[in-house]
């Protein structure tokens, strides 16, 4: 947390030139490469409508400096299910600067704002904050329509989704522990296991929530229990399931994340149920739902 900085140095990095962001790998879920959608962009274009955000609806506790930015989101076909294009202004034109693929639905989960990533655009963002115990990084899907909202240290709340790269049935669910690790003497102290006997630790049932090395920082690799499904058709071309995962627990309460899951990203001959360990990796989105 950037403490003792007002706003909006305290909250916002400017990035640099050098900082990368691979985007066309959003769309490895829906098509064979990027030029799928950007094949699609002049039939789309016309048809784009405004992604409502909440700061369209509430004024932002503060004043968007003179010299940011501006610029507004749109979706299409709608705001439940499809893609959100950012255009920029740059005098009396508009330039595009990202179109992603957009779930509309989600999980609602507060979020502590520590920081939050602006690109060299000034259109397009990743919010960095703590979700629950945890640090969580995600792109902002509508940070044009409510940066006015976000400020290190205040806690907001967010919608939530990640869209799966890969998906498919957990593989492993035990882990082997090292004989002199002090999780092995607990286990050996507590559960009856026997000097010479190995150690195992049981990943069934369990959620896991990590970063990806040397990825975007809103690119994870998660693991967890199927708390629900929901069969989708026509996510851009796309058939699929919305799978809620308790992908993280938090003393006696799980986090649990939508994860969308097209036919492409799926591994396996078998649709994904409830009660199932699944794993894979996925590219998270959020946008602001309330400042509650």
């Amino acid at each position: 947390m950037n403490v003792g900085k007002s706003w909006p140095e305290g909250t916002f990095v400017r990035e640099s030139e050098e900082e990368e962001h691979y985007c066309g790998s959003h769309w490895d879920p829906f098509f064979d490469s990027p030029d799928g959608v950007l094949e699609a962009l002049p039939d789309i274009i016309p048809e784009l409508v405004p992604l409502r955000t909440f700061g369209d609806t509430y004024s932002g506790p503060h004043d968007i400096p003179a010299g940011w930015t501006t610029g507004e989101h749109f979706c299409w076909p709608n705001a439940n299910q499809g893609l959100v294009a950012t255009l920029r202004e740059t005098g009396n034109d508009l330039e595009l600067t990202n179109v992603c693929p957009f779930a509309g639905v989600g999980v609602q989960t507060g979020i502590e704002i520590e920081k939050v990533h602006v690109w060299t655009s000034g259109a397009e963002a990743q919010v960095e904050g703590v979700w629950g115990e945890a640090a969580v990084s995600f792109f902002d899907l509508a940070f044009l329509g409510n940066r006015a909202w976000y400020e290190a240290g205040e806690r907001r709340q967010f919608i939530l989704a990640g869209i799966a790269y890969e998906a498919g049935a957990s593989k492993v669910d035990t882990l082997a522990v090292a004989p002199d690790s002090p999780l092995a003497n607990w286990q050996r102290a507590h559960a009856g296991i026997a000097e010479r006997e190995n150690a195992y630790v049981g990943l069934q049932g369990s959620g896991i929530f990590l970063p990806i090395a040397d990825w975007d920082r809103d690119d994870y690799r998660f693991r967890g229990p199927i708390r629900s499904v929901a069969a989708f058709d026509d996510w851009l071309g796309q058939s699929g399931w919305k799978v809620r995962v308790a992908v993280m627990q938090f003393e006696d309460e799980s986090a649990e994340l939508d994860v969308f899951v097209t036919g492409r990203a799926w591994r396996g001959s078998e649709p994904p149920c409830v009660s199932q360990d699944i794993e894979g990796t996925l590219w998270l989105q959020g946008r602001l739902w309330s400042a509650a």
